[in-house]
């Protein structure tokens, strides 16, 4: 069985959803493995989103200027694009 290009997204969220699940439901603050395991493993999953985030905006370049009409008439579909229709959208909410 070979996944499509759009059944890339909707399974990337799901897998994102139950890494949060699961590691929210296995934290305990007052723990020692907290700070040991999952506080890291939080850290690496924040910037692994923040390095998506500036790569989808670096890929984006003239076409973002913080106005919410688009800058350019073409539709970018490389890069993360290739990827995910709304990377910057994604990298925010893995952030």
């Amino acid at each position: 069985m070979s996944l499509s290009r759009d059944d890339l997204a909707p399974i990337l969220h799901v897998l994102t959803a139950l890494a949060v699940m699961l590691v929210s439901l296995m934290t305990m603050p007052t723990s020692r493995a907290w700070r040991i395991v999952f506080q890291p493993l939080g850290w690496l999953i924040f910037i692994f989103g923040a390095v998506g985030f500036g790569y989808s905006v670096y890929h984006l370049r003239m076409a973002v200027t913080g106005n919410v009409e688009p800058v350019t008439d073409t539709l970018v579909t490389t890069g993360p694009y290739l990827l995910v229709r709304h990377p910057l959208y994604l990298s925010m909410i893995v952030m």
